[in-house]
């Protein structure tokens, strides 16, 4: 535990006397794993780019990983309710069949969601490139979480010509590679003593290690540790030929093209609700996709044809509103015109 408090760096909220904002979440009998899987957990121990490692210990201590880490980090026992295995759950660190469950969990075979974009910056290290992020994740319940082999879960694109003046580093913030470093070293040396507060670097040396930090340790000059840091995206980390490859989500690449796909037809504005007019205008159902399954990245080509579609009309649809007043002018007069005749002719007879 006293390892994850260290990595995460946000164990000094413990330190808080302030119990002013506290407040209890009720979850009912819905076993907290089933509420936050393992998944996560890892986001909110150690940060959004972080996955569990599935094995055996599972429930006894769950990893995270980083991109492609080499280390992963001990955080805590699963919570109750984490899927750990096939029809099987962590239940006090142990992992257990759900037989006796007062509930059967429900399970959704595992599969990519719609890829989300993220915002275009800079990220003031020197030489590098703004890039913008867009993601997607392997979403399930109550599965193994695995969509590998269908595509990538990120895309990186350079959006260094279309970056906006509030998304630019400030000319002062712009560091060199190494000085990035050894801020995060010395942040690591506050937190474990044992790390010194100088950096090596492997930039340009060894391409599975580039983007990730490594500090010497304070007792030997010759070993580097990993502190589970990771340049920016963005930053320039090594040359294969001709190409220079920067670091994205931690992991050192070239950028990859991407052309971009439509996503499925979805309805945007539906026929519920909707009614006639005394324009004897035909409301439309619309429906739309968008050119992002997946996006067009790094001139990668855009997809071709029409965003959205509006030719089905609306069926069975009723006149609007209650009452006369509604029905359009046309039937209107030819109603009050007959019920006049009869009217006149139901006085003529008497």
């Amino acid at each position: 535990m006293f390892v994850y408090l260290k990595i995460s760096r946000n164990f000094a909220c413990l330190n808080s006397t302030n119990t002013a904002s506290a407040s209890m979440l009720n979850i009912s009998d819905v076993m907290p794993g089933q509420v936050w899987n393992s998944q996560d957990q890892c986001k909110a121990a150690l940060g959004p780019t972080y996955t569990p490692v599935i094995n055996n210990q599972l429930c006894e201590q769950l990893k995270c990983n980083k991109a492609r880490l080499y280390n992963p980090v001990n955080t805590h026992p699963a919570l109750d309710g984490t899927y750990c295995k096939p029809d099987k759950w962590c239940i006090q660190g142990v992992c257990v069949a759900w037989a006796g469950a007062i509930a059967l969990p429900s399970t959704q075979s595992a599969a990519w969601s719609q890829w989300e974009e993220g915002s275009c910056k800079e990220s003031c290290v020197n030489n590098s490139i703004a890039v913008k992020p867009w993601i997607r994740e392997c979403e399930g319940e109550n599965v193994e979480l695995s969509c590998s082999g269908i595509g990538p879960s990120a895309i990186y694109d350079n959006c260094s010509a279309t970056v906006t003046t509030a998304q630019k580093c400030i000319a002062a913030n712009i560091v060199p590679i190494e000085t990035f470093a050894i801020s995060v070293c010395n942040e690591s040396n506050i937190l474990d003593s044992s790390v010194s507060k100088d950096p090596y670097l492997y930039i340009n040396i060894d391409e599975a290690l580039a983007c990730k930090v490594h500090c010497k340790a304070a007792n030997s000059a010759t070993t580097y540790l990993d502190v589970h840091e990771t340049f920016p995206d963005g930053t320039p980390c090594f040359i294969t030929g001709d190409v220079q490859q920067f670091c994205q989500g931690g992991v050192c690449s070239a950028l990859a093209v991407s052309d971009g796909g439509w996503t499925a037809w979805t309805v945007s504005v539906s026929c519920d609700g909707k009614c006639q007019d005394e324009t004897m205008q035909t409301p439309k159902k619309v429906y739309t996709r968008s050119c992002t399954n997946p996006p067009p990245a790094n001139t990668g080509t855009t997809c071709q044809g029409a965003n959205s579609n509006s030719s089905e009309i609306c069926p069975d649809l009723k006149l609007c509103g209650k009452g006369w007043h509604t029905v359009p002018s046309s039937i209107a007069t030819l109603l009050s015109i007959a019920f006049v005749l009869l009217l006149y002719q139901k006085h003529c007879h008497s």
